[in-house]
């Protein structure tokens, strides 16, 4: 496992605190009603004819994200994109890399880590993410993996660095084919850059 002390020497740029703090914003409705309910209050202070057109542009954004949090529209989305993703051919890889992504979803990615390495797909898991891998790595050991064949990082907060991270501590091992475990709308943003980084 990499040094959690390397974590706090590792520079946090202003941009990803800023796209951290957006994306956690979106992903709570009510935090996005809350806002625009503000703006709405706020456009009573302009003149009638600018206050209507403003008044719109803010219904039509509700709108919108109402539609794009429905049920129906998230599960269409969600269809399309696993569309996308190349299905697994079943060859035999390195390591299974395991990427955090909160509490909610550890479970879930722990259970079919263990079954792909019982099932004999890979010789190593190895788990990615601030906060979540050294959870993933105790819930592992809990589903019976044994020690010697775990490993992990602690120190990436995003998506590129969940692959960079990996790939510094899978290469010198002589990895270079991975089984990656994430929810399938992040799939193709977290393929990327795997694949960027020389490990398919």
């Amino acid at each position: 496992m990499l040094n959690l002390a390397v974590c706090s020497a590792l520079p946090t740029s202003s941009w990803t605190a800023f796209t951290k703090l957006v994306s956690q914003w979106l992903m709570h409705p009510l935090w996005i009603i809350l806002g625009l309910a503000i703006l709405l209050g706020a456009a009573q202070l302009l003149r009638r004819r600018q206050r209507r057109v403003f008044n719109l542009t803010i219904a039509s954004l509700l709108l919108i994200y109402g539609l794009a949090i429905a049920p129906p529209s998230v599960n269409l989305a969600e269809k399309a994109l696993v569309s996308l993703l190349p299905k697994d051919s079943g060859v035999r890889a390195d390591a299974i890399v395991v990427l955090g992504r909160g509490s909610v979803f550890n479970l879930s990615r722990v259970e079919l880590a263990t079954q792909l390495w019982q099932t004999d797909r890979a010789p190593l898991i190895f788990t990615s993410g601030m906060g979540d891998s050294p959870v993933m790595l105790k819930m592992l050991e809990e589903q019976g993996i044994p020690e010697a064949v775990l490993d992990g990082e602690g120190c990436s907060q995003t998506t590129q660095e969940n692959a960079l991270f990996t790939v510094e501590a899978l290469q010198p091992k002589g990895v270079k084919r991975i089984l990656l475990i994430t929810d399938s709308p992040h799939m193709l943003r977290s393929s990327s850059p795997f694949k960027a980084s020389d490990l398919t």
